[in-house]
């Protein structure tokens, strides 16, 4: 198991945003936390970054509880919603500025780099500057940062949430191939049941700070468990009934299933 959450909670002064939240990926799996704004996604990685403290609870990355450590003593990368790279360096420091603060020996960070570079398609702008790339350009140079630490865990923030529609669908097919042939362990947080759908390999329904219910894309758009979730990810509709638990001659069926 590569990450593993257990009764994490996380407040802020007195309200509580985090309800005792227990989850488990395991190595190179992508999982998608589904929820809308005010659901919690962006304190969740905040408490996985470091950045935040939870109130309760532990978290273990690779078999170690990391949740007590520093941000720098967690090998976890994260790419932003807005690219947050440094405007006074070059693309190629850019990619740089990680190793060196990990000590990674010179030797290998060029390994790294020429390695990222061709895998991300990025070898024309390693001089350029951040404000002289393109909105795609820059998420993706943000991308191959976050991929060039080679984290144990990678956490995205709806990383593609301002571009328009035609390279968001391109980007995100390129992190999710990029995140398969490099077996990363991928947590993925967005309002977009798109993304969810074509990014996860589970998706995970958080609402008001609490897991609602996780499964597969598949389990989750045709056997949903809550009425949530259904309209949720979906146009459903939902039928209200009373049911009389006494009355003999009702019964409850699971979907598609006939009493004939």
């Amino acid at each position: 198991m590569s990450l593993q959450l257990r009764s994490v909670s996380a407040s802020f002064g007195m309200t509580t945003i985090l309800h005792s939240l227990d989850l488990e990926l395991s190595l190179g799996e992508c999982m998608v936390i589904l929820g809308s704004s005010g659901s919690g996604k962006s304190t969740l990685l905040r408490v996985l970054m470091g950045i935040q403290k939870p109130s309760g609870g532990e978290i273990i990355l690779d078999a170690c509880r990391i949740d007590q450590l520093p941000p720098d003593k967690r090998d976890v990368a994260m790419m932003f919603q807005h690219h947050a790279l440094f405007p006074h360096l070059d693309v190629l420091n850019n990619l740089k500025f990680g190793l060196r603060m990990k000590k990674v020996p010179l030797k290998e960070q060029f390994q790294r780099i020429d390695e990222i570079v061709e895998m991300c398609h990025i070898g024309a702008f390693l001089d350029r500057k951040p404000h002289q790339l393109s909105g795609g350009q820059q998420q993706r140079i943000a991308m191959a940062r976050a991929l060039v630490m080679r984290p144990s865990l990678l956490l995205l923030d709806e990383p593609f949430s301002s571009l328009d529609s035609g390279l968001r669908i391109q980007l995100r097919e390129e992190v999710r191939q990029l995140q398969r042939n490099l077996r990363m362990t991928c947590l993925y947080v967005t309002h977009d049941q798109d993304d969810a759908m074509i990014l996860a390999d589970r998706v995970a329904i958080l609402e008001r700070g609490r897991l609602i219910e996780t499964g597969t894309p598949e389990q989750m758009y045709v056997t949903p468990r809550t009425a949530f979730t259904a309209s949720f990810l979906g146009q459903a509709k939902l039928f209200h009934i009373d049911v009389n638990k006494d009355d003999a001659s009702v019964g409850i069926l699971p979907w598609g299933h006939s009493s004939s």
